[in-house]
């Protein structure tokens, strides 16, 4: 792409996030997601290793730092299963009671559907997902189950799935730990960004925009939605869809404020 045209389409996501552009303004150029120096001036200001993915209205994905380097998906693939049993789950008002230890807790307790993505609880999307796969069994059989479980996974599965006829058994990899699942943040945003995907979106806004999360210096009054684990934070304003990924674990609540410091989004 022209360095013109580039720029061009930066300087949309940039009009919409300004807090972004504020925190990119540096004394010299950052390295590009290849790791070769950028020629642009304004870039997010990252830590090493960590990759960043922005895009605007436009659907046009911005890469910054490390955002081209494939992980495990991490919390990300909550996103798949939000879009592949979510409406479900929802009509169910699935509930579990998580005795922990579970994300670094003692134990969450009662959790809902929003509580349960929020807070990073895995106890109860495993426990939620072994119920769905016993319904696949029973309304599809196991080989139906097994193709509607790889089609839904497949850009983030490449030649990893398990091998066989039945449904595979449904452990922490398929919500994203290990090297099975993996992607990179521009990748997945790029996924995220397809029309298939914008009823994912609004569950995404209508389930966790209670965050209320205000970034008055980044889009005025607008509430963002934000899903975050130890490996990285994704969200969204409905304008700007933005994918973090950390190099180190940390706490939930670090990943979610290392998000706003990178969005320059206010840290109270």
């Amino acid at each position: 792409m022209a360095r013109g045209v580039r720029n061009g389409l930066l300087a949309v996501v940039l009009a919409v996030a300004p807090g972004l552009a504020r925190s990119a303004e540096g004394p010299g150029p950052a390295a590009a997601s290849d790791g070769t120096p950028a020629s642009q001036g304004r870039r997010p200001d990252l830590k090493p290793g960590e990759g960043l993915a922005v895009s605007g209205p436009d659907g046009e994905v911005h890469g910054f730092g490390a955002s081209r380097a494939e992980t495990p998906l991490g919390a990300l693939a909550w996103l798949v299963w939000l879009k592949l049993e979510g409406a479900e789950w929802a009509s169910r008002d699935v509930v579990f009671r998580c005795k922990g230890p579970c994300a670094g807790t003692k134990g969450h307790g009662r959790m809902d559907l929003e509580a349960a993505f929020r807070l990073g609880c895995r106890q109860a999307l495993l426990a939620w997902i072994a119920a769905s796969a016993e319904g696949w069994r029973r309304d599809y059989g196991e080989g139906v189950a097994r193709t509607r479980l790889e089609e839904a996974f497949r850009p983030f599965l490449a030649d990893r799935m398990p091998k066989g006829e039945d449904l595979p058994h449904l452990d922490p990899q398929w919500l994203g730990e290990g090297a099975l699942l993996r992607s990179s943040p521009e990748a997945f945003l790029a996924w995220l960004n397809d029309p298939g995907q914008a009823d994912l979106l609004s569950r995404c806004r209508r389930m966790l925009g209670s965050r209320a999360f205000h970034f008055k210096d980044l889009v005025g009054a607008e509430d963002w939605w934000i899903l975050a684990d130890g490996t990285g934070a994704i969200g969204s304003n409905g304008r700007v869809v933005a994918v973090l990924h950390l190099p180190e674990p940390r706490p939930l609540p670090d990943a979610v404020l290392r998000f706003k410091t990178v969005m320059g989004a206010p840290l109270k």
